[in-house]
């Protein structure tokens, strides 16, 4: 479960947003931010900002959109046709109003699980640069982080001797 950090200002759409996610993440609903508040999010895997909602209701200033470029958090930008074009910058996804569940989804499943693997793949890196001694074999294999593989084994039930041999006694 992600930490989503949902910024829309109409109830409704808090509301619609918040029953199409809370059984995959926990949420977090606003309906502002300010930019100096967005640059110091710290227990946020993904924020979803509803930049159409934001705009009409003047929310969206130039400092917000600045912050939102220089913040390490992925980010959802829903938008209407016509509307303010989302800053240049990486882990960044576009679904276009009326927003649809699936696609909503779908955004924040491909930005979690980029921001997973990115994450993964660095502490891979500074677990290897940790160890250090570690011969070139070793480091070409799997990531030092990796989990040993769980092996699957059939279970067979064995026969009980004492119960499932003896003579059943029939009841009149």
């Amino acid at each position: 479960m992600a930490n989503v950090l949902v910024v829309e200002p109409y109830r409704i759409l808090q509301q619609a947003i918040s029953l199409s996610l809370t059984q995959e993440h926990v949420l977090e609903l606003r309906e502002a931010i300010a930019a100096r508040a967005l640059t110091e999010l710290r227990d946020c895997d993904l924020l979803v900002l509803d930049a159409a909602a934001l705009a009409e209701k003047n929310l969206l200033g130039a400092d917000l959109v600045e912050a939102l470029r220089s913040v390490a958090t992925p980010v959802v930008w829903l938008a209407s046709e016509g509307a303010l074009e989302p800053p240049e910058r990486e882990k960044l996804k576009v679904v276009r109003l009326p927003l649809e569940p699936k696609a909503l989804k779908d955004a924040i499943g491909s930005l979690l699980t980029a921001a997973g693997r990115a994450h993964r793949e660095a502490e891979g890196e500074e677990a290897a640069a940790a160890e250090g001694g570690a011969s070139a074999g070793e480091q070409r294999g799997a990531p030092a982080h990796a989990a040993d593989p769980i092996e699957l084994v059939d279970v067979v039930a064995e026969e009980s001797t004492s119960a499932e041999n003896a003579p059943h006694k029939e009841r009149p």
